[in-house]
């Protein structure tokens, strides 16, 4: 027979340690109470039922420094929202907190996986779009992979091309086709770097040639950077910054004029800008992307009727 639920009208004093997987706090005594913080002394009405107790808070003796108003009028009656009395920044942290008492509670581990992180999102924050935090939990801060005969690294915000395999026919056929176009005496740019993958392939064979990335990742460049010393080509210089804000007339200016620009991928929304500093800039040789944008062929149209006789490839 189905065991019911049972209330004990008399209160409870109960200290709350930690919240359980299921979002409640839980007390030593494995006391399950809805609308307390762990860190809290309660008052509550338990229950029992289902193999389990639990309760409600009903007065907070010692309140946490984490409790907050909530905003909603309806919260702690419709049970839609049960964190709203705890404030932002600690909801995050206990959420991190359940998955990694999880994680080591059922002892998971995946063959192949050296490393676990996650993702969260603050959407109070000021990024205009998904911006997620990412958090290492155990294992390698960084994955690895070889691609020709380059070693590179990256982390967990940085980006590696999802399939190496390909990645490595795109990235020796990119050195492939500069072979008539990089210059010993001019600069090539690799626009979108990354963690240095193309710069650092075309450092390896051109290893006179001044190669800078661009990148707007400052963890994507620290990794780029860190490639260039694993590979034994420092040389090659990363610069963090908008591509719109960095590589502009001005830039390419004092740099002098690129035998080579590589665009991997073009950013939608960005080419008629790069555009125009790609034609100011005055190519000596050539001008790489890897794109399926139709506009990308477009602006390497426009680029190749400039003045300066000009090499190109999709």
């Amino acid at each position: 027979m189905q065991q019911k639920e049972t209330t004990t009208r008399s209160l409870k004093d109960v200290e709350l340690t930690h919240f359980h997987s299921g979002g409640l706090a839980c007390s030593q005594e494995k006391i399950y109470v809805s609308g307390g913080i762990p860190g809290e002394r309660v008052q509550v009405v338990p229950k029992r039922g289902k193999g389990f107790r639990s309760a409600i808070a009903v007065n907070i003796l010692k309140a946490s420094p984490d409790r907050t108003v909530p905003f909603c009028t309806h919260a702690g009656i419709c049970g839609g929202c049960p964190w709203q009395h705890l404030k932002y920044e600690a909801r995050l942290e206990w959420k991190k907190d359940i998955l990694r008492r999880a994680l080591d509670k059922y002892g998971i581990h995946i063959p192949g996986i050296s490393s676990w992180a996650y993702t969260v999102w603050d959407p109070s924050g000021n990024a205009r779009f998904y911006a997620p935090v990412f958090y290492h939990y155990k294992g390698d801060h960084h994955l690895e992979e070889h691609t020709g005969m380059l070693r590179l690294k990256y982390g967990l915000s940085s980006f590696y091309q999802p399939n190496p395999l390909q990645a490595k026919l795109i990235f020796s056929h990119i050195a492939e086709l500069a072979d008539d176009i990089v210059s010993d005496s001019s600069p090539v740019f690799d626009l979108y770097a990354g963690v240095g993958t193309i710069a650092l392939t075309l450092a390896k064979k051109y290893n006179r040639a001044c190669i800078t990335g661009i990148e707007g990742n400052a963890d994507a460049v620290r990794d780029a950077l860190d490639n260039a010393f694993l590979n034994g080509l420092s040389k090659t210089n990363f610069i963090t910054g908008d591509i719109l804000q960095t590589f502009t007339p001005s830039f390419t200016a004092q740099t002098g004029k690129p035998s080579l620009i590589v665009l991997d991928p073009p950013r939608s929304g960005t080419l008629t800008e790069i555009k125009k500093t790609i034609l100011t800039a005055g190519l000596t040789s050539g001008l790489m992307t890897c794109s399926r944008i139709p506009n990308t062929l477009k602006l390497l149209l426009s680029a190749a009727k400039s003045p300066d006789p000009l090499q190109w490839a999709v």
